[in-house]
This record gives C-alpha cells, structure tokens and sequence, in this order.
C-alpha cells in the first residue's frame, strides 16, 4: 500500500477524510488489485510446494499417487491425478478471481 499515490491521499485529507476514510476509501481498493494477485501466486506456489513434498516423502495425496502410478507404471493413475491437481488449481484461480470481481467494483 506504500505505492499508491500520495496525491490522492492528500487531496482526501484536504476534503477533511481521516486516516482511517484514507485508508478505507483510497488505499485499500486501489491496493486489493495488487493483494488479490500475491494471493493467486501465492496459492499456485503452495501448492507446487505441497506436491513437491508429497513426491519426497508422503504416504498420502496427489503427489504420493504420481509418484506410485509412476513407480508402477500404471499411466491412468499418474493422469488422474495430475488431471486432479488441475482441476483444483482451476478452481482455486476462478475463486480467486470471482473474489476479485466482487471486491473490486469500480470496473
């Protein structure tokens, strides 16, 4: 919320806004654009880490089941899951973005 332009803040504090319709008004909406896309990366990135960890060492989970479909060479099961796994980070991105959406109304 550093990057949003002071101007904007002044011209509120100078129409008589406080700090906290600053913050309410001009900084959080212009910000939410910027913390729903940390949000979207950060999802994306946990889970790759969730399935990495899964790969090592797990006995359960997506990545467990890649790992044995591929030990066994049993295809229809690496594909499930990893078709799961999209499926899931399909959803979890329309989320994000229908959250997106809604909290950002001005467009």
């Amino acid at each position: 919320m550093q990057n949003v332009d002071h101007t904007l803040i002044d011209a509120a504090a100078t129409e008589g806004a406080g700090r906290w319709n600053s913050l309410r008004y001009i900084e959080l909406p212009l910000a939410t654009r910027t913390m729903l896309a940390g949000v979207r990366m950060g999802l994306s990135l946990s889970m790759t880490g969730a399935i990495v960890a899964e790969f090592v060492s797990a006995s359960a989970g997506l990545g467990y089941m890649m790992e044995l479909g591929r030990n066994q060479y049993d295809a229809p099961l690496v594909f499930a899951a990893a078709l799961t796994l999209v499926l899931v980070a399909v959803a979890f991105y329309v989320v994000v973005g229908l959250l997106e959406r809604v909290l950002i109304d001005w467009e």
